[in-house]
């Protein structure tokens, strides 16, 4: 689709070319909403409900995603607060307008398999991933966690190396005393760091996301179970609106389409490392 300019120069109209299930559902009803973020690549909004859509200039696509035919100039066009309106085909801002209607496609995140017999294989790929990625991440809060972790041979992964005893303890938290115990500490994460998505939420977007595509090789305990459902209510009071719908989706398997192909390497190399 191509890129539609209204004869009025004060609004600007959008196409798009694709619309995760999740945000579809939200854009099937009217409602009012709100600019809750707005960066170079795109804009969040809220509505109503504690909803939230992303309307994206990239390619890359998402469960809350709405994909533009074309990058637009987001921080031109769209101010942080501002109002908007949502109908059924179309969301109207100010200065811009973005149109959808049923033909748009919808992205469903495509299915990730374990293997069954053994995760050593999986083991060596997140060694070798870490190990590319440690050096990028000298400033992060995760480093200490990521280095017992994943700086060691591939040989000595196994379930025992990756027990929560070993390394729960080396895992950030908002509270300095916070127990040990692998449930309180990824309770702890909850909203830990800066912005619309705290770095202690993406963890846990990570860890609800491999939890779900475990689950299906070993299902989990009801405590297990318990512990994910615990995350995703108490980020709902805890964290941002967008980090809380995040951590949901990944609950249900579903996360931009970028996590899910590194999962899906993690899980069967089926792609280069690179990509």
């Amino acid at each position: 689709m191509c890129t539609v300019v209204k004869t009025n120069p004060q609004n600007l109209v959008f196409s798009t070319q694709c619309c995760g299930f999740y945000a579809a559902k939200i854009l099937a009803g009217n409602s009012a909403a709100q600019v809750i973020g707005v960066t170079n690549i795109g804009t969040f909004i809220q509505i109503e409900g504690h909803q939230i859509l992303f309307v994206s200039g990239e390619v890359f696509c998402g469960p809350l995603t709405l994909n533009l035919s074309s990058m637009i100039n987001f921080k031109a066009l769209i101010s942080l607060g501002e109002k908007c309106t949502l109908q059924k085909d179309r969301i109207a801002f100010d200065h811009c307008t973005i149109l959808f209607d049923a033909c748009t496609p919808i992205w469903q995140p495509p299915p990730i398999y374990f293997a069954q017999d053994s995760l050593q294989p999986v083991y060596r790929r997140i060694s070798c991933l870490a190990s590319a990625l440690l050096t990028s991440y000298q400033d992060g809060m995760f480093l200490p966690f990521l280095e017992k972790t994943f700086r060691r041979s591939a040989r000595e992964y196994s379930s025992q190396a990756l027990c929560e005893e070993n390394l729960s303890g080396l895992l950030p938290s908002l509270e300095s005393d916070q127990p040990g115990d692998l449930s309180q500490r990824l309770l702890g994460l909850i909203g830990l760091g800066c912005g619309l998505t705290p770095a202690g939420d993406d963890f846990l977007v990570g860890f609800l996301l491999a939890s779900h595509y475990l689950n299906q090789i070993a299902p989990s305990s009801a405590s297990e179970k318990e512990l994910q459902d615990h995350i995703v209510q108490t980020a709902r009071r805890k964290t941002t609106t967008l980090s809380a719908a995040l951590m949901q989706c990944a609950a249900e398997g579903a996360a931009d389409e970028r996590l899910m192909n590194a999962l899906d390497w993690l899980a069967q190399a089926n792609a280069d490392i690179q990509q």
